[in-house]
């Protein structure tokens, strides 16, 4: 009656051919996942409340204008240091919520509002020290804690699945070394800089960015380039000619806690399964709901021998004195904690067999959970650690995924990251068709605002001559009547610039008062030693790894996937000093072009460049939007297709800093076990965002 026990609980050692040569299903189409795309539908109220923070760092956060005799009118500028009898100014101090360890919170809201802004603050200050440094420094070089970049210019844009990203190049001068980019921290995937424009210096004006990518061989051209995001769409920038200054705070890498605090936000709009404990600090731990129903667990299959006793086994009550198993009194103790309570902590020194315990515990549990209920999910701080796990784990559970695809174990990890898994069903044909998939339809809406957004930004494209003037009466700029004006080859008397007029009619109008631009990017030639290695480059780079990359680990490596676009404005004009806007628009009250004098003909121009370059920003600004749009819902076309891909494997394993990236994704498959391994050396905000509402029991070893 029971002879396929032994198969069933994993007697033997799992080989690699039947560890992944197992059959692939065959093609099902579901429906769409509405717990996927409800999870970005909730709404967040009080828009004046921590909920309601942006997901990167506002201007205002990190930058505090100058007045007229140099000091800051308020903001969010961190407490002065020096002598504690020095006056600091209210607005200078930067309110930090108290991280209660021993006393219950509020409510909920407390518990998060107080870890997300702890969290922030943490991530933000760095770089809001660092501006106001610069701002109160102009001429400062490079420190320990600060990078500085200068003659920072937009080159193009690429289009790419997270938006549209700027190009930058830029001058390492104020490094005062030269830097080894293969080796250095600087200007990471995920890091978040501060521009102004030179001519203000943080004075007035502040723009916040995210590093979208940066190519090696991009870092190493002279002038070097990276790819940037802006913070949002009213701060992108297109001009060309506009340049720029741009602050790195040295010490903080945002993005490894940027979708935490998306998470803390989201589960204010959540029902918090664990907040008696969490919150309320109740210490009477219960068992999980599950185990409740039910506190019969066959242990069989960690049992050193065949054991009866082990069959079923109630995990409420003490395990019975004949269970064989492999592990000591502390570590069987430690075992029954985490079966029995829905909140489990084990905690020991390095090699107590921390580690050990746990895999048993998930076997255990393996035999617990049905192949119909949701994955086990299983999370460690690093690579390194997560590896070693399911590496344990794939001994008797060959059916798991692991998310990030940032393993160094190419036999056993790599064929089972999510972009294996995905990449080997496409080749067979047997991914899961979803029904109203919203990608399909949301590739075509993006192709088209690719092609609008290249017609938006036409007259930054022109190579070799000034604006059309086509584009300037398009632009409304110009009256049909000017237009013509500037396009009747019937103005003999005009001495044009080149005898073929290739430059456009622009460019025969204004005769003399047109000039080309030097070169934007100007070459480093100073000859400086190297910077000093970054001791902790290593960890970084697994780190920007782990998190940069679209969320189905599609592995395009540091270069951005898409359109590239370079722009450039290779021709600007005389201005005539005193020659205000105002006198601007009145010469342009006449039909005829020509009438205006020929001197004032540059200022002039120089006015309707400042207009259109105005125009083509908003429109600019206003497609980008369209386009975000879009994109997330290709990405909400992919994340279906995963979640049905997860829901067919028995364990998932990632990273910390992995689950709360994913978070979305793996509330889609209503996880109710969730492991963390090394749970002494993460973040409560971290541990916090593995709450999912499905939860019904969380373990954490470290």
């Amino acid at each position: 009656m029971n002879e396929h026990l032994v198969e069933r609980f994993g007697r033997r050692t799992v080989g690699k051919s039947e560890r992944y040569d197992t059959p692939s299903p065959a093609p099902r189409t579901i429906g769409p996942n509405h717990l996927l795309r409800n999870y970005w539908r909730k709404e967040i109220s009080d828009s004046s409340s921590w909920r309601s923070q942006p997901e990167l760092p506002a201007a205002s956060e990190i930058f505090t204008p100058k007045t007229g005799d140099g000091s800051g009118t308020g903001g969010g500028n961190s407490a002065a240091d020096g002598d504690d009898s020095e006056e600091v100014d209210d607005d200078d101090v930067v309110g930090i919520p108290i991280n209660k360890i021993d006393e219950p919170w509020v409510d909920k809201e407390d518990y998060l509002s107080s870890h997300y802004g702890l969290l922030r603050e943490d991530v933000v200050a760095p770089l809001r020290d660092a501006v106001k440094e610069v701002q109160e420094n102009p001429g400062m070089g490079e420190n320990k804690s600060i990078c500085i970049y200068e003659n920072v210019h937009i080159t193009g844009f690429t289009f790419c699945r997270q938006g549209p990203a700027a190009r930058v190049c830029f001058s390492i001068a104020r490094a005062g070394k030269r830097i080894r980019w293969e080796q250095s921290t600087r200007l990471r995937a995920g890091s978040v800089v501060a521009l102004s424009p030179s001519h203000d210096n943080f004075r007035q004006h502040c723009t916040v960015a995210v590093i979208a990518a940066r190519p090696l061989e991009g870092l190493q051209q002279n002038p070097p380039t990276v790819d940037l995001l802006f913070a949002t769409t009213e701060e992108i920038e297109i001009d060309p000619l506009e340049k720029w200054i741009m602050v790195e705070a040295r010490s903080v890498f945002f993005e490894a806690n940027r979708h935490t605090l998306l998470a803390l936000q989201r589960m204010m709009s959540e029902t918090f399964p664990l907040a008696n404990h969490l919150v309320d600090l109740e210490g009477d731990v219960s068992p999980p709901g599950y185990i409740q129903r039910n506190p019969f667990i066959d242990l069989r299959s960690i049992s050193s021998e065949e054991n009866p006793e082990a069959e079923n086994v109630n995990v409420l009550e003490a395990f019975p004195h004949g269970l064989e198993t492999t592990l000591d009194s502390s570590q069987l103790a430690a075992l029954r904690r985490i079966l029995s309570k829905r909140l489990a902590i084990v905690q020991g020194p390095p090699g107590t067999g921390k580690t050990h315990v746990s895999v048993l515990a998930v076997k255990a549990l393996m035999e617990k959970v049905a192949e119909t209920d949701s994955p086990l999910i299983v999370t460690a701080q690093t690579n390194h650690a997560l590896d070693q796990l399911l590496r344990l784990i794939a001994e008797f559970e060959p059916n798991f995924i692991r998310l990030g695809s940032r393993s160094l174990d190419m036999d056993i990890i790599k064929p089972r990251t999510l972009y294996e898994v995905r990449k080997g069903r496409k080749d067979k044909n047997t991914m899961p068709k979803i029904n109203c998939n919203l990608r399909s339809s949301a590739f075509k809406r993006i192709k088209k605002i690719e092609k609008e957004m290249k017609t938006i930004i036409t007259p930054l494209l022109q190579e070799g001559a000034p604006c059309p003037a086509q584009v300037l009466f398009e632009l409304g700029l110009l009256t049909e009547s000017q237009y013509n004006s500037l396009e009747n080859d019937t103005q003999a008397w005009v001495q044009p610039i080149r005898e073929d007029n290739s430059f456009g009619s622009i460019a025969t109008w204004l005769g003399g008062q047109l000039l080309p631009v030097g070169a934007t990017t100007e070459v480093d030639t100073f000859d400086f030693e190297d910077e000093e290695l970054d001791l902790e480059f290593e960890q970084l780079k697994e780190l920007e790894a782990e998190l940069s990359g679209a969320i189905n680990d599609d592995e395009g490596g540091d270069r951005l996937q898409g359109i590239w676009l370079p722009i450039k404005e290779p021709f600007t004009s005389r201005c005539s000093p005193g020659f205000s806007e105002k006198l601007v628009s009145q010469a342009l009250r006449v039909d005829d072009l020509y009438q205006i004098p020929p001197d004032h003909r540059g200022t002039v121009y120089c006015q309707l460049r400042k207009r259109a370059k105005k125009m083509i920003l908003t429109n600019f600004r206003r497609k980008t939007k369209e386009y975000l749009s879009a994109a997330h819902d290709i990405r909400m076309g992919d994340l279906e297709e995963s979640s049905a891909l997860l829901r067919e494997s028995r364990i998932i394993g990632m990273t910390t800093t992995g689950l709360s990236k994913n978070r979305a994704l793996i509330a889609s498959i209503e996880p109710k076990i969730v492991m963390v391994e090394e749970a002494s050396e993460t973040l409560e905000g971290h541990v916090s965002a593995a709450c999912f509402e499905s939860l019904e029991h969380l373990i954490l070893v470290g």
